[in-house]
């Protein structure tokens, strides 16, 4: 196989898990409103309205998941394992933390959101009880995206897939059984969407950090201060595969970093020197 090849066979095992692991938190909500539309017009408005606080408990999600992914991937691209771990611990607690907020203040913002849509008293009904439970539950969500986080930042967009497709699988059978009911079950409607919907997700969230645990990218204890120190300064250097065509995501990003940065330092001084602006060539490493 040629290096150009290797290239792009390990991008593509990058991006296709993980864009696919995007549109599992889109098919989440989709398998809601599909169970959800049979309860009739005003249920399924509810969940229309309420789709707008879940986009704005996105937000927290991606707040949380983007800074994460950041911070592991360039402390990973430095060899700083230990670090890496320890801030990915951090971002764990951070999130359970910010959950714990969201959930008191969901409790308050549901009925002010359906007020101010306009909703019928029907409509509130059944959309504050879903809000109150996706934002009461939403701490499981919010860890979920930080252990997917914490995966892609060491390379790794496989098993976060594998495990939202386990969780999509397990609130699609969740959804029927506690929106109608069934035996001692109750039938919840609406709210029972919101229970499965975060139900689903706390189970991926104990998959997923048991799978982090024996990877070895949790750390609780915190390092020396040394290691969590990252100057500009810090020899990352080019990242060796060991051997593989597709090393962790966290030393390519590095890397790359550093060259670009390299790169438009070399392009400004021959700028400087000869009067006309120069482009850089970008040449792409080889793996290995």
């Amino acid at each position: 196989m040629s290096p150009r090849a290797a290239r792009t066979r390990a991008i593509l095992a990058l991006a296709l898990p993980a864009s696919g692991s995007a549109a599992l938190l889109l098919a989440h909500r989709w398998v809601d409103m599909a169970w959800v539309k049979s309860l009739g017009e005003s249920a399924t408005g509810s969940m229309g309205v309420g789709t707008i606080s879940v986009w704005m408990f996105s937000a927290l999600g991606a707040l949380i998941g983007t800074g994460l992914t950041a911070l592991v991937a360039r402390y990973s691209g430095a060899g700083r394992e230990a670090a890496a771990g320890y801030v990915a611990s951090q971002g764990l607690r951070w999130a359970l933390a910010v959950g714990a907020v969201g959930a008191v203040v969901g409790w308050f913002l549901a009925p002010l959101l359906f007020v101010l849509s306009g909703s019928t008293a029907e409509e509130c009904a059944h959309g504050v009880a879903y809000t109150r439970i996706y934002w009461g539950g939403g701490a499981a969500i919010l860890l979920q995206l930080a252990c997917d986080a914490t995966f892609r930042a060491h390379g790794n967009t496989r098993t976060p897939f594998l495990i939202g497709l386990f969780s999509l699988g397990l609130n699609v059978a969740l959804d029927p059984l506690l929106i109608f009911g069934w035996g001692p079950v109750p039938a919840l409607g609406v709210a029972g969407a919101g229970l499965a919907h975060v139900s689903s997700f706390a189970v991926g969230v104990l998959l997923s950090v048991r799978a982090l645990r024996r990877s070895g990218h949790l750390h609780p204890a915190r390092p020396p201060d040394a290691d969590l120190r990252l100057a500009e300064s810090t020899p990352l250097g080019r990242p060796a595969a060991g051997g593989s065509t597709a090393p962790s995501s966290g030393a390519w990003r590095a890397w790359a970093c550093r060259s670009a940065s390299r790169a438009c330092s070399s392009t400004s001084s021959t700028s400087r020197s000869t009067g006309s602006p120069r482009r850089p060539e970008a040449r792409p490493p080889t793996p290995g």
